[in-house]
């Protein structure tokens, strides 16, 4: 997965989820959050999913942790085939 964040000032860190259908159970892949880089600008991320079978479709989004504990959608479920 790869993304992009223009403003990480209130964000604690991320959370990737993932899902073996559009509308399935999403579950947290990754038991530590992502900590966000700092910047003042554009900051780029990029997550491997090494759990992942390969040639298996899985469906993910990512989630965000504001300082404050609250928990958000960065992203809508994007479809994604292992490799």
């Amino acid at each position: 997965l790869k993304w992009q964040v223009s403003n990480e000032e209130t964000l604690h860190g991320y959370a990737i989820y993932r899902s073996a259908s559009e509308n399935g159970t999403f579950l947290r892949v990754n038991p530590d959050l992502l900590n966000v880089a700092g910047a003042d600008a554009f900051s780029q991320y990029e997550w491997r999913d090494t759990t992942a079978v390969p040639g298996q479709t899985y469906w993910y989004y990512i989630g965000i942790v504001k300082k404050d504990g609250t928990k958000k959608r960065l992203s809508d479920p994007q479809k994604v085939v292992a490799k």
